[in-house]
């Protein structure tokens, strides 16, 4: 049976070791050079060297701990004087009346999509006039195949409501034509 230790240092000393666990290497801890000795252990510098000899071309080399990079992803936060205050946002747009002229709002107003639009246009009837532009490109780029000219006395919002009406009236079409062949 083994005495009884009071102390931790004691059992360390204590503890008989398995015989080939003798002739093995321990490893011992380094300070690397440059580096000057602070009172916390954490702080210091060190690597694991092995206290059995090295070739010469390895001599003098020491392991260091690895670290990574930081990594910085995403948008940097913009900072309260970089956000343009006097530009509305869509979603207030889209809620209430604006308080602003359509020359602020423009910018936000240019992004919208058509039914974002009407509705831009229900809350700001005095806008309708500015927003023909807005009108015309929209029916350039969603009706690309069709003639897009407003007829007379048309404004490109009506042309763009017509063919909107006409590409369902031909989707209506095509289905009832399909269920037809494969019902009856």
């Amino acid at each position: 049976m083994a005495p009884l230790v009071s102390s931790s240092s004691e059992a360390v000393k204590s503890w008989k070791r398995p015989a080939n666990a003798m002739s093995a290497p321990l490893l011992r801890v380094k300070e690397e050079p440059g580096t000057s000795a602070t009172p916390h252990p954490a702080k210091k510098s060190k690597a694991l060297v092995s206290s059995t000899p090295m070739p010469k071309e390895t001599d003098g080399l020491t392991l260091r701990k690895r670290t990574l990079p930081t990594v910085y992803s995403g948008k940097s936060k913009a900072s309260i004087s970089d956000v343009n205050q006097t530009t509305p946002r869509l979603p207030e747009l889209l809620q209430r009346s604006a308080r602003c002229s359509y020359a602020e709002a423009a910018p936000t107003i240019q992004r919208c999509t058509a039914q974002q639009l009407e509705r831009v246009e229900k809350l700001n009837p005095h806008w309708r006039p500015h927003t023909e532009s807005l009108w015309q490109k929209l029916c350039a780029k969603d009706f690309k195949t069709s003639e897009c000219e407003p007829g007379d006395g048309q404004s490109w919002r009506a042309c763009y409501q017509r063919h909107v009406i006409d590409r369902d009236d031909k989707l209506a079409a095509f289905r009832a034509k399909f269920y037809k062949k494969v019902i009856g």
